[in-house]
């Protein structure tokens, strides 16, 4: 059962993941490789925390058990040394995720699931990089993430049942809505987002709308 996460990176996607992960009861430790990331990092989440107080989406009680579930560390060690999920949100670098994975390997306990955040990459080659592919997975959250429902769920080659469920799990104590996704170049949104996007191309150039119009149509 997850109850620690441990969230590599903290950009915009990484600390949307940590808000709503500690918001959510679970004990949470974002990591990031500088001083300053992580500040930047830990004053969104307060200001985000204190703003949806403000508007009434949450309770001051809530406010005060999501911060006293964060801990923010620079030392991958530290954050994934008692893990029960690890999430990796760094840039969308297969070299760099692949670095991650390794250490997260080395250090996290046995039983920890390595989940990769990503729109596009492969978690069957992130994940050869490790001694427990059965064990890591790919969740693709949306930004932003609190907002956004939806969180795909991908399969590496090696991807356990067991694991998927646990990810699944994790998902729902979020309020999130999973969709089991088998891998394949861009998942399913992306490859919808890519034909949209050429279509709109398409129409622009034929003259059916405006660039303004068409962006306005679609949104």
């Amino acid at each position: 059962m997850v109850k620690q996460i441990a969230v590599i990176g903290g950009g915009t996607m990484g600390r949307g993941i940590a808000y709503t992960a500690a918001l959510s009861g679970f004990e949470v430790t974002l990591q990031d490789i500088s001083n300053e990331a992580i500040d930047r990092a830990q004053n969104y989440i307060e200001t985000l925390l204190k703003k949806s107080v403000e508007k009434g989406y949450i309770q001051s009680q809530q406010r005060e058990r999501a911060l006293g579930n964060l801990s923010y560390t620079t030392q991958i060690e530290e954050a994934v040394r008692k893990t029960d999920l690890m999430i990796e949100a760094a840039l969308e670098k297969m070299d760099l995720k692949i670095e991650i994975f390794k250490q997260a390997d080395e250090l996290a306990p046995a039983h920890a699931i390595l989940a990769t955040n990503t729109s596009t990459m492969s978690p069957t080659e992130i994940a050869a990089s490790t001694k427990r592919p059965d064990r890591c997975v790919a969740m693709h959250f949306f930004n932003p993430v609190h907002r956004m429902k939806l969180i795909e769920v991908i399969r590496g080659l090696d991807t356990s049942d067991v694991t998927v469920d646990e990810v699944k799990q994790v998902a729902e104590q979020m309020g999130k809505e999973t969709v089991e996704v088998n891998e394949f170049p861009g998942f399913v949104t992306s490859r919808m987002n890519c034909l949209i996007g050429n279509e709109a191309m398409n129409m622009l150039m034929e003259g059916v709308a405006s660039a303004e119009d068409i962006d306005k149509a679609l949104n």
